[in-house]
């Protein structure tokens, strides 16, 4: 894969003011999406939200421009999460949709994803049309200023808070969530107040820069020190764009999206609704693989990203899959990546057991993992590099049978990820300077 590719795994995404998340290329983003997007709907509207970073309105403004610019009517909805969007693009009539937000990433970087009118995220052919179109095309972003009365605007939290409305209330004492001053940060609340008796908030005053900033499910330690000092029964960290979860349980233990595919697949099973198996990632521990088998659940594992990961469960027709950073997918329950209701079924779980959480992973010995990001600007070609690969292979050979490596770029950000799995401190340790230390020299080397 090129290092100019427009799209990664997630959308597009970025450092804000550099290519491609600047005004210019924000337009031509706009001008295209909605002119592919127009030609599978009668609808002339397109669907744009945002997270709550400072360069939001800006690149919305851009954006917007460029929808105009194509013909096409933009509709804001203001700030809203990721899933929150899907679900009014899957409820009413839009030719499709656009977040504007770079997810569990730092407030100066920023993105775009992208949803057809479905709710679901558009198809590689649409990316690939977008991508060939994008150098080719001026910016419509300076012919269309004085156009902006065209604008429609919508509540968007208000319409997906009453598209997810209920009633149930949970007997839980106290849960604590994080709302990472991202899109949630004033929707969460509004959710969960009406069910639960004692609900503490955290992250919620969103000011542009804050967003995924020491909170938020990247940044665990903050919700278990809160788990522990208030005595909750369970904490709940979601991402800026409110599409992943992590839970903290009783005890102050992180439970990431290993665990709570556990918990909802021995759940499903117990139901009788558990389709096919569980898929996971790469990424996935290989101690749930494991767990899962001993419960007669197939597992089966798909490249990182929550479309490969869907992309397969309907290739399977299976029902349960995600990833350990907290994206979870449960098409028959609607559920596609959705932080806040993934939170609610887990409560739902709890009450229905009448155990804490901490007790409904017990049958899940999880292997030991060291993770390490390396910043790199050639992020493809030196994954790419022979060097690099004899490196990874020659540790391969050298590993026991229950030890794993696993080095990939990230799909989001300009970084290998490498990932190490093995109950041996020293071997995980070793691998990891192994690893960052080619990556180094063949960066010297260009």
């Amino acid at each position: 894969m090129s290092e100019s590719r427009l799209f990664g795994t997630d959308g597009v995404r970025g450092r804000y003011g550099k290519y491609p998340i600047d005004e210019t290329t924000s337009s031509k983003l706009g001008y295209l999406f909605a002119t592919f997007a127009g030609l599978s709907s009668e609808s002339r509207d397109i669907l744009v939200g945002r997270d709550t970073r400072v360069s939001g309105p800006v690149l919305e403004s851009s954006f917007t421009a460029g929808v105009i610019a194509a013909g096409y009517t933009p509709v804001l909805c203001g700030v809203i999460s990721t899933p929150g969007l899907a679900k009014i693009l899957s409820n009413h009539r839009y030719a499709g949709g656009a977040m504007i937000s770079a997810s569990h990433n730092p407030y100066f970087d920023n993105g775009f994803k992208f949803f057809g009118s479905s709710g679901q995220k558009i198809s590689e052919r649409k990316i690939n049309q977008i991508e060939e179109k994008i150098n080719s095309i001026e910016s419509p972003f300076t012919m269309t200023k004085k156009l902006q009365d065209r604008v429609k605007f919508i509540n968007g939290a208000s319409s997906y808070l009453n598209s997810i409305n209920q009633k149930k209330k949970y007997t839980s004492n106290k849960i604590i969530l994080d709302c990472a001053n991202g899109s949630l940060s004033h929707i969460a609340n509004k959710f969960f107040e009406p069910r639960i008796r004692n609900l503490v908030l955290y992250g919620t005053r969103p000011d542009g820069f804050n967003i995924n900033h020491l909170c938020g499910s990247t940044n665990i330690s903050f919700l278990q020190e809160e788990v522990l000092k208030n005595q909750a029964d369970i904490g709940f960290a979601f991402d800026g764009d409110g599409d992943r979860i992590i839970v903290v349980d009783n005890t102050g233990a992180v439970l990431d999206g290993d665990d709570i595919l556990y918990i909802i697949a021995t759940y499903m099973q117990n139901q009788g609704t558990l389709k096919g198996g569980v898929i996971g990632t790469e990424m996935s521990n290989i101690g749930l693989e494991l767990a899962l088998n001993e419960l007669g659940i197939s597992f089966v594992r798909t490249s990182v990203g929550d479309q490969n990961i869907i992309k397969k469960l309907r290739e399977l027709k299976w029902s349960l899959g995600g990833e350990p950073s907290g994206h979870i997918i449960i098409p028959d329950w609607e559920v596609f990546g959705d932080g806040l209701i993934c939170a609610n079924i887990l409560l739902e779980i709890v009450e229905n057991h009448e155990l804490p959480i901490d007790q409904l992973v017990k049958g899940l010995t999880k292997r030991y993992q060291e993770n390490l990001n390396i910043e790199t600007s050639n992020k493809y070609a030196i994954f790419n590099n022979q060097r690099l690969k004899d490196t990874i292979s020659q540790i391969e050979d050298e590993l026991d049978s229950k030890s794993r490596i696993l080095v990939r770029p990230s799909g989001t950000e300009p970084k290998l990820r490498v990932l190490v799995e093995s109950d041996d401190a020293n071997i995980r340790g070793l691998v990891l300077k192994t690893v960052a230390e080619q990556v180094r020299a063949l960066e010297k080397i260009g």
